[in-house]
């Protein structure tokens, strides 16, 4: 491979603490508005935001249509709107949580799965912009098969989490739990996903990006808490995924330059 020399105008990996520990959380909670400064410095970074925003928005509008036609006349099929108050009350809370439960699992699936094919660029532009060499003997088209098994088995243990835990709703003891424990699942999910990318881009195997949430855990975990709050930020989700690639190829450089 030839040479590569970075840019004088490269942007530095963030820096973390050779050591982990629970201020990690903060340095992960930090990672989408550093990434947010590489896509405003990056013409490449920018113009794929765009296409990833204009495949996202229309993930999301198949997400909504989908509920609306499909699941929730199932929910309505399958469970009918009882006339006693109290068993009106708990229909209607299950049918807002079965809900609210397949739009997020719909939001974070579809356009996930229809934006694979961008996961790469995203993250070489960002490490290109950071100064980071790419890899040796990396293929895309391998790239992209080896990232979309992965997501596909880590989209499949997401939605097994979410599932289970949606029966702690119909345990009074444990129902108020439910909002807390569903979205610290889905946090560290978020972070194992995007913590993902440039691992695979290095066709490493997915037990490397176990290795990276154990080891490096409260900076993941502050990572995926921030990608959370973004997914539910008006207009700024439709750079949802953008940021989070590039956020967890900042984590992912950060680590590497922290344990050299």
């Amino acid at each position: 491979m030839a040479a590569y020399i970075a840019s004088p105008m490269s942007l530095r990996p963030p820096t973390f603490a050779s050591r982990p520990g629970f201020l990690d959380l903060f340095s992960g909670l930090a990672l989408p508005f550093r990434a947010a400064r590489l896509l405003a410095r990056s013409r490449t970074l920018r113009r794929l935001c765009w296409i990833s925003a204009a495949v996202a928005l229309l993930a999301i509008a198949v997400v909504v249509l989908a509920l609306i036609y499909g699941v929730e006349p199932g929910f309505v099929a399958l469970w009918p709107r009882p006339p006693e108050t109290l068993r009106r009350y708990a229909w209607e809370a299950l049918r807002a949580a079965v809900l609210g439960v397949g739009f997020v699992l719909g939001v974070l699936t579809l356009p996930t799965l229809a934006l694979v094919p961008l996961e790469d660029p995203l993250s070489e532009a960002a490490e290109a912009a950071l100064g980071i060499p790419p890899p040796e003997h990396t293929r895309y088209v391998r790239s992209v098969a080896v990232g979309l098994g992965h997501t596909l088995s880590r989209l499949a243990f997401l939605w097994f989490g979410q599932f289970v835990l949606l029966g702690m709703l119909l345990v009074p003891p444990l129902a108020p739990g439910w909002a807390v424990v569903s979205t610290l699942w889905t946090a560290l999910w978020l972070a194992a996903e995007y913590c993902a990318i440039p691992i695979t881009r290095r066709l490493q195997p997915f037990s490397a990006v176990r290795a990276l949430l154990w080891r490096r855990r409260w900076l993941c975990l502050g990572f995926g808490l921030a990608l959370w709050v973004l997914f539910w930020v008006p207009l700024l989700n439709l750079a949802f995924v953008p940021v989070a690639i590039v956020s967890g190829t900042l984590l992912n450089a950060g680590v590497r330059a922290a344990e050299a």
